[in-house]
């Protein structure tokens, strides 16, 4: 072994060869402005320290989660008012940062939060100053949020100023097109005209100008004559395409059916549009190549193609680099696209999170009632999807929302599909005849024949019929069959979510959203409705009879007026003689209910508990554990893991209405290995802002149990006798 290397003595009062680094992060804001301005690697150092320091203080202000943790972290005040101040005299430090360090906006932006950057602290009107720093950004990340980050940014600030500074013509291809994104979801006064503007730009490829026109279109502008591809010859396409570059088929695409179906595009068509769509990826498909497709393919070869391209997705099992196949899945999939695309994510929901993330966006572009009905799903699926995939959803709902113009409330409502279903049933036109499919009571179909003939499956192609009418024929039965009872089963469960909060409707909108609509009308005959004043005050009830009149418990037809509104039926809303007089009428037609309404109880808080805010009734009452666990989760219930891996508390949120609840009890294991018993605490109640707004609710401290809603109330009290219930059954 070699003996050790003698470490020389250091020489008193000579320079040490380490430079000297100062902890900058202990520095006041002031001091690190001054060392923002020293020496080259001191000042990249401090803007760095300046930035992630910005970034905390909006972590404090915006109230996000792990702000009082990023705020010890960078060493910033907790409380809002001094975060305030303290943001005042960071932002114009982090300005000059960010002006002498361009690249530290990429280091400082989070690749995974949205927003988590000090763009978003920043004011829109410092775009000049950070010019150099965007481009940097978005020229060296891929990567979703930190793009999304930048056009939060861009949206905010005034559209002519993003034109000016160069942002919009004179960048890269792909910053380009994410900058014309933020415009185009800009809401500042003055963006239709600067987007007309650019259309006319010549630095702006076709795809450019494809993605302004779809934006001004779905304002309600008249752009026909800005949209120079939408009657351009084929023979112009393979010009365009040649200008504009058509690189070679990648020979992972050759001889598939996709392609294949292209070819009538003719070559160079075809080249530029796979190489395009390959480069945009995830992105909707943009508008020149809509007009190609729609105006050169046959009518009939457009289904056929997002079913080729959903099978060419499938076969290379839904790896990154084919993720642009989804562009024509969601312009041409249709529904039978949105089964298979759903089948997938339940397939990959566990191990492979980033392809089920992808195939969620699709179904977000698609757009359609029934692939959003199916976002909307996985949103509400509890426990059986990853908080990725779950937040994912949302996501895409609150977009659809936003461009509706409705809030995710209204769209989850408006989220039922008509699965091809009219009040007549679903008619299918096979060319020399035509078949009608009726739903019966138990939820099976019957098709009817011309000539008076029922049968229970779809009929065999005649030679004399249109091969593809049959086959579409065929595909909507197929679809309606698949998805009747899974879309009712979702309803019914959104439904009784609106019984548990008492939320209700006004009556224009109930009649469209139940009677009226082919697929709800199914299933009401046998739910309970209460008739509303406008005030909430209750004046009746009544049900859906098959021919859709309205009935009371005695069978005696009722109107409602204009001005009343209608909500779900409890039994604390009424007396026990109308609870007795509906459990006759139901039991007379033999009709069974989907969820549970008369087998209520109108359990109402006593005297005592009428000031409390929470429900202590039932606290210290024993059970084993296994009826506890039971219990809670067939109410929708979970447990978060507390100290130690034990369950202290099951809770269910249910965030469309702004209402959670959580039962606290002993702790318990959280695997169930051996029974052990457990003792009930306490019901503890959160109501957000809209929630209280709409039933007249103070917004400030927490309601008690005489203040909340009676059918609210009575049905958290009926959560914990529930749980009573089973103490005395070991």
């Amino acid at each position: 072994m070699l003996p050790p290397t003698p470490v020389p003595a250091p020489i008193p009062g000579a320079p040490s060869s380490e430079p000297e680094h100062t902890d900058l992060s202990r520095l006041s804001t002031v001091q690190l402005g001054e060392q923002l301005r020293g020496e080259a690697a001191v000042s990249r150092v401090a803007a760095l320290t300046l930035l992630r320091r910005l970034e905390a203080v909006h972590a404090v202000l915006t109230g996000v989660e792990d702000a009082a943790l990023a705020a010890r972290t960078a060493g910033v005040p907790e409380s809002r008012e001094e975060a305030g101040a303290e943001r005042e005299r960071l932002r114009p430090l982090a300005l000059e940062a960010l002006t002498l360090h361009p690249e530290l906006l990429a280091q400082t932006t989070s690749t995974y939060v949205r927003d988590g950057s000090p763009l978003a602290a920043l004011p829109a009107e410092s775009l000049p100053a950070l010019v150099p720093a965007v481009r940097a950004l978005l020229a060296t990340t891929q990567a979703l949020e930190p793009i999304r980050t930048v056009q939060t940014f861009l949206a905010r600030a005034a559209p002519r100023q993003v034109v000016e500074a160069g942002l919009a013509t004179d960048a890269p291809p792909r910053v380009r097109r994410a900058v014309l994104q933020a415009l185009c979801g800009s809401r500042v006064d003055g963006a239709v005209e600067v987007l007309r503007q650019l259309c006319t730009r010549p630095e702006l490829t076709a795809l450019d100008r494809g993605l302004l026109l779809d934006r001004l279109e779905a304002l309600g502008e008249d752009v026909s004559l800005l949209d120079r591809e939408c009657t351009l010859p084929l023979k112009g396409w393979a010009e365009l395409a040649r200008v504009e570059g058509a690189d070679v088929v990648p020979k992972d695409l050759r001889g598939l059916p996709l392609v294949t179906a292209l070819a009538p595009l003719g070559d160079l068509p075809v080249r530029w549009l796979l190489t395009q769509a390959r480069e945009l990826g995830e992105a909707r498909l943009p508008r020149p190549f809509r007009h190609l497709l729609e105006r050169h393919l046959p009518p009939q070869a457009l289904p056929s193609l997002g079913r080729h391209a959903l099978e060419s997705w499938l076969s290379v099992k839904g790896k990154t680099g084919a993720a642009w196949m989804l562009s024509l899945i969601a312009e041409y999939g249709g529904d039978e696209a949105v089964t298979t695309l759903c089948r997938q994510i339940d397939t990959w929901r566990r191990h492979q999170k980033p392809k089920a993330n992808t195939a969620i966006r699709a179904l977000g572009r698609m757009g359609t009632v029934f692939a959003l009905s199916q976002l909307e799903r996985i949103a509400s699926a509890g426990g059986r999807y990853t908080e990725s995939l779950v937040q994912n959803a949302r996501e895409g709902l609150a977009e659809a929302a936003a461009v509706r113009g409705l809030t995710p409330e209204q769209l989850r409502e408006e989220l039922v599909p008509d699965l091809g279903l009219t009040l007549e049933g679903l008619v299918a036109d096979l060319g020399p005849r035509r078949l009608r499919v009726k739903v019966r009571a138990d939820l099976s179909l019957e098709v009817h024949h011309e000539g008076g003939r029922v049968t229970q499956s779809f009929p065999a192609l005649r030679k004399d019929e249109d091969p593809v009418k049959h086959a579409e024929g065929k595909q909507r039965f197929d679809v309606l069959r698949k998805n009747l009872q899974p879309v009712l089963k979702a309803q019914l469960a959104r439904l009784e979510e609106v019984l548990f909060v008492q939320d209700d409707y006004p009556r224009e909108r109930w009649q469209r959203l139940f009677p009226r609509h082919p697929v709800l009308r199914l299933a009401i005959q046998p739910v309970l409705w209460s008739r509303l004043t406008p005030t909430g005050e209750v004046v009746g009830s009544f049900r859906v009879a098959e021919d859709g009149t309205l009935v009371d418990a005695q069978n005696a037809e009722v109107r409602l007026h204009p001005s009343e509104r209608v909500g779900l039926w409890h039994p604390v809303l009424e007396d026990a003689r109308t609870h007795a007089l509906w459990g006759e009428h139901l039991a007379d037609y033999r009709l069974v209910q989907p969820f549970r309404q008369l087998q209520r109880e109108a359990l109402r808080p006593t005297d005592a508990e009428r000031g409390a805010t929470a429900i202590i009734r039932f606290q210290g009452v024993s059970l084993w554990a296994s009826r506890l666990r039971n219990t809670l989760e067939r109410l929708g219930c979970r447990a978060p893991v507390g100290e130690s891996g034990m369950l202290h508390e099951h809770a269910r949120a249910l965030p469309n209405h702004g209402v959670a609840f959580r039962v606290l009890h002993s702790p318990i294991q959280r695997r169930f290995e051996l029974e052990e018993r457990v003792e009930l605490g306490q019901l503890e109640y959160t109501l957000e802002p809209q929630y209280r707004q709409r039933h007249g609710l103070a917004q400030e401290g927490q309601p008690t149990l005489g203040e909340l809603p009676p059918v609210l109330c009575a049905c958290l009290l009926e959560v914990m006798r529930s749980l009573a219930l089973q103490a005395d059954t070991p």
